[in-house]
Formats: C-alpha cells, sequence, structure tokens
C-alpha cells in the first residue's frame, strides 16, 4: 500500500511538470523493490522529460535486465520509433540479445522490428531461426505468413496464416493482469480488477516455448527461470497482440 501511494505520488508530481522530484520517488521506490515495474518505467519518463535521454534508456534496460518483462523492450521500441531513429531500436535490442535467459523474447522482438521497418530478409532471418521454439505461437506464423505474402511467396503464406488459425486462441486484450487475469488495453501500474501494483504485463501469452522445453509447460517465453517458474503461479502471462 505505501509503495502504491508513493508510486501515485510521483505521477503526481510528473503531472504537475515537478520531474526531478518524481524521478527521487521512483528512485526511492527502486531501492525498495528493484523489480517494480512501474516506477521503472515512470523513472525514465522522468529522466526524458529532463531530457536525460541516456539515463532514461539506461533505466529501461536495467528494468528488463532485472524482470523480463516486455514492456521495457516495447518502451525502448517505441521511443527511437517515434524520434525516427531506426537504427538505434535496432541496436538497442541487439545489445539486450545474448542472455540465455531472456535471448528468445529479444529475439522475436528484434525479427518483429525489423518486419515493422519493412526489413522482411532481416526480419525472416530471425524470425525463422526461432521457429522450432517458437512453432506453437499463432503471432509468429502470422508475422511469417505477412513476410511470405509480401514476398509474393503466397503457398508459403497460405500454410502460415493456416497454422496461425490452428493455434489462435480467443482474441488477447492488450495488457493482462498477471495475479487476478484483468485485461486492459492501456498499460497501468495497478490493476483496477484487484488493486495490485506491478502486475500488468503485454500479452505475450500466445508466444511460448515448447513444452518439452527446460520443463516449462504454459510459461511465456520471457520467463525461463526455474526458480521463478517455481516460485509464480502457473497461470503467468504477458503481451503482444496480433501487429496491424
Amino acid at each position: 500500500v505505501d509503495q502504491g501511494l508513493a508510486y501515485q505520488r510521483g505521477v503526481g508530481l510528473l503531472e504537475a511538470d515537478r520531474s526531478a522530484e518524481a524521478g527521487q520517488v521512483f528512485r526511492k521506490l527502486l531501492q525498495q523493490e528493484p523489480k517494480f515495474v512501474p516506477a521503472s518505467i515512470m523513472l525514465g519518463e522522468a529522466e526524458l522529460l529532463q531530457e536525460n535521454e541516456a539515463a532514461a534508456l539506461d533505466e529501461w534496460r536495467r528494468g528488463f535486465r532485472a524482470t523480463g518483462s516486455p514492456v521495457f523492450l516495447q518502451r525502448l521500441e517505441d521511443y527511437f520509433i517515434e524520434n525516427e531513429e531506426p537504427a538505434r531500436a535496432i541496436e538497442s535490442l541487439q545489445k539486450l540479445a545474448g542472455d540465455k535467459e531472456r535471448d528468445l523474447l529479444v529475439r522475436f522482438f528484434l525479427g518483429r522490428l525489423y518486419y515493422r521497418l519493412e526489413m522482411l530478409d532481416d526480419s525472416l532471418r530471425i524470425l525463422e531461426s526461432l521457429r522450432e521454439r517458437l512453432d506453437l505461437s499463432p503471432t509468429y506464423h502470422y508475422l511469417i505468413g505477412r513476410i511470405r505474402q509480401r514476398r509474393d511467396d503466397l503457398p508459403s503464406a497460405a500454410g502460415h496464416y493456416q497454422k496461425a488459425l490452428l493455434r489462435l486462441r480467443l482474441p488477447a486484450a492488450r495488457y493482462l493482469c498477471d495475479r487476478c487475469g484483468a485485461k486492459h488495453e492501456e498499460w497501468q501500474g495497478r490493476c483496477n480488477g484487484c488493486g495490485a501494483w506491478s502486475t500488468i504485463d503485454l500479452d505475450l501469452e500466445d508466444v511460448q516455448l515448447a513444452p518439452e522445453e527446460a520443463e516449462l509447460i504454459d510459461r511465456p517465453v520471457w520467463d525461463t527461470s526455474p526458480k521463478e517458474s517455481a516460485a509464480k503461479a502457473s497461470d503467468d502471462s504477458g503481451a503482444d497482440p496480433l501487429p496491424n
């Protein structure tokens, strides 16, 4: 409760254009709980408002390494795209790849970013390398289908669309609370359903490892730590909708 009140105070300070004070509030929160995703995201925003770009990006990278939350990858990607710096978006994701525990998620995001940037050959190269691990994902096959279609390989595109349909579950909201399962259209620090803080994440539930991999059954791709798997409930999930 105290953390929630402190977080709300920090957000209020941001809205009042008191970003330096807000940053102090979020830093204190993160000293108490380094994995408090909302505070980490907002600390980055506070740094940006003070024109401290390097500090903002460092905080979002730190947050991702600490939590594995795809929210940080999405924020990094969006920041560079909004600033018309696609090369930096690519570089940022490439630097985060290689961590055994997080590599699959980062490479998936990198492949999706290449697709977003119309770099279809690079996107296909990255995504095809993940085929065995993401074969159960409808999003994965949808992306491959779109790329094959753009390259006029219609039979292959149709095959991947068919696989996506076969694997597709009910449409998911963009964001999901991993405690109570409440769905949200936008990311927020606190769940309106159960009142929990730092439990809402991008819904990437459909992008999962094959069940036989590391004995991770029904686990999201960004959570591959055996210790975390044992500690968390089996219904954890996180976020990425089918691209438009």
